[in-house]
């Protein structure tokens, strides 16, 4: 308290902290538009192309995720339930899609600890980001397919 008195009374006598003074008030609030519906096939897409991705960067089959993938969401799936989550439904909503993105990459972690596996991040990132791209933006997989064409040229 003595030292906190000592800078008060410091600050008072030099003029510190004046600019904060000097500010208009507090500044506009920022507008937020409503998000956007979700893309229910884009969603999927990105669910799906993340899941090919890591099989592609390991040895993991597509049995083997799937039953990884439903021993995950058999664990948590009560818990978001009991927080609000509505998993009943057949409608994939943006809060569903969010658990089951949860639930893939929680499947993927517990199979590289499972198995000991080593993961390169960046390669996975790398293949995640190849598949991706062409599906938020069509346009690039022309692009896509001759840069992949002059790297194997290399």
């Amino acid at each position: 308290d003595k030292l906190d008195g000592q800078w008060e009374k410091f600050s008072d006598e030099n003029g510190l902290g004046a600019e904060r003074f000097k500010q208009g008030g507090r500044p506009q609030p920022k507008v937020v538009p409503d998000p956007s519906p979700l893309n229910v096939v884009m969603a999927k897409d990105l669910i799906g192309a993340s899941d090919d991705a890591f099989m592609e960067i390991t040895s993991v089959t597509a049995s083997d995720l799937n039953n990884q993938i439903g021993k995950v969401d058999g664990l948590v799936r009560k818990s978001f339930e009991r927080s609000g989550l509505d998993l009943q439904s057949d409608e994939l909503t943006a809060k569903s899609f969010n658990y089951y993105c949860y639930v893939h990459f929680k499947a993927y972690c517990d199979i590289l600890i499972e198995q000991k596996m080593t993961f390169n991040r960046s390669q996975f990132e790398d293949r995640l980001g190849d598949k991706i791209l062409p599906l938020l933006a069509p346009s690039t997989q022309r692009i896509l397919t001759n840069l992949a064409a002059q790297k194997e040229g290399l």
